[in-house]
């Protein structure tokens, strides 16, 4: 059976701030009300695999394989398009073909509505060992290429995956491509960017350090629809000289992966009400129109 509906930030994260009932508290807009977290940061073929016009291969050619200077990540970026391309070109089999048998129609409109989704959702199972060592506070990680690399692939593509980071890029390539066809054009490029990044903080993995968040007594941590942030983000959306990624992993723990020197260790080390207050503001000023809690109170806090 297709998966119409895909969510944008993992299903399986949200239900870490459900209830004992299932449901989790959000704030959309002006609005804050209880739900099912299968029901919240999900968009119908959101993962549906458009076909890309030659201009706009160029493109993405142009801005993420172009400037790659690893032989190995290009080749590896090249084999990613021409999957996507080809599962984009099995529409026109199904345009071709209008007397085929329908379970065969069925079979080819699946690898395009979930296109993407199998990549998401590889990198999420991968990930599931890595999550168990960080609410065990693992000091580990880093130091396995295994581990670090999981950890900081599904970092990256938590942080590009949203519908907030594709509209942006969507945006920002729109002098190079028709508006109303940018956004596919950003699907594809949030791949490639998380590949990138990810492989670079790999490379310089032993520079970083896993600093965890515990919430004081009584207090807990947000989320919402871009749940992986970079607290040294210029606020004018201009691209960052600096990464210092936080996650809140639950509503209990957060996590940065941050370089290791003592500004942030002295910051953090000692991590109190003030601090907690400072990442869900963040959580807030990065969110596109979603916030998630365990308590209707932390969110009356940003309604306006």
């Amino acid at each position: 059976m297709t998966t119409r509906r895909q969510h944008y930030v993992w299903r399986h994260y949200l239900a870490q701030w459900a209830n004992t009932n299932g449901l989790v508290w959000c704030l959309r807009g002006d609005s804050i009300f209880q739900t099912n977290p299968k029901n919240i940061l999900v968009e119908r073929d959101f993962y549906r695999i458009h076909r890309l016009t030659r201009e706009e291969i160029s493109v993405i050619k142009k801005l993420m394989i172009d400037q790659t200077d690893s032989p190995p990540l290009r080749a590896l970026h090249e084999n990613l398009l021409n999957h996507f391309v080809k599962i984009a070109e099995t529409n026109e089999w199904l345009n071709s073909h209008p007397d085929a048998e329908e379970i065969h129609k069925s079979i080819v409109r699946n690898h395009v509505i979930e296109g993407e989704e199998p990549l998401q959702c590889s990198a999420e199972n991968e990930f599931m060992p890595i999550l168990e060592l960080i609410r065990s506070q693992s000091t580990e990680i880093l130091a396995s290429e295994d581990q670090s690399l999981r950890l900081l692939y599904f970092l990256l593509m938590q942080y590009f995956r949203t519908k907030k980071m594709r509209d942006q890029i969507a945006l920002a390539v729109t002098d190079m491509v028709r508006p109303e066809r940018a956004r596919r054009v950003a699907n594809f490029i949030c791949h490639f960017a998380a590949i990138n990044v990810a492989g670079t903080l790999y490379r310089d993995r032993r520079e970083f350090e896993i600093i965890y968040l515990k919430a004081p007594e009584g207090q807990k941590f947000i989320s919402g629809d871009q749940p992986v942030v970079n607290i040294l983000a210029p606020k004018d959306g201009s691209p960052p000289d600096d990464l210092v990624l936080y996650y809140p992993v639950t509503p209990e723990l957060g996590m940065l992966l941050a370089p290791r020197n003592k500004r942030f260790q002295n910051i953090f080390r000692m991590f109190g009400s003030a601090n907690l207050k400072e990442l869900n503001d963040q959580i807030a000023q990065n969110a596109q129109s979603t916030l998630i809690a365990t308590s209707r109170e932390q969110l009356e806090h940003y309604r306006s």
